[in-house]
């Protein structure tokens, strides 16, 4: 038998006060998630491009409806808050975790 996956491009968006963020990679790929209720975890990381340390402050997911207009996917983020980001380094944040709802 034959599954249809369906693929979701889920917007995930590092919003800053002041410029000379990036994340890394620009697309977070959370593979395929095939179950109701499994999650995957991915890493979040972001490049100071300026010349001064930044700290992070916040960190939070914004949850997007589906295509329908029904529930979207789950999903949740863990950002370190106080986490210093030297200039020209690339440092590990937090992570995003996105989640199944319906089986597919």
């Amino acid at each position: 038998t034959s599954q249809a996956v369906r693929e979701a491009i889920i917007p995930v968006d590092v919003q800053v006060v002041r410029g000379g963020l990036r994340r890394i990679p620009s697309i977070i790929d959370f593979g395929t998630i095939s179950r109701a209720n499994e999650y995957v975890r991915v890493p979040l990381y972001v490049v100071n491009e300026g010349v001064v340390p930044i700290q992070v402050i916040d960190g939070f997911a914004k949850p997007a409806p589906a295509a329908d207009g029904g529930q979207g996917p789950d999903m949740f983020t863990h950002v370190e808050r106080g986490t210093v980001l030297p200039p020209g380094q690339t440092v590990h944040i937090g992570d995003a975790w996105l989640g199944g709802t319906v089986e597919g």
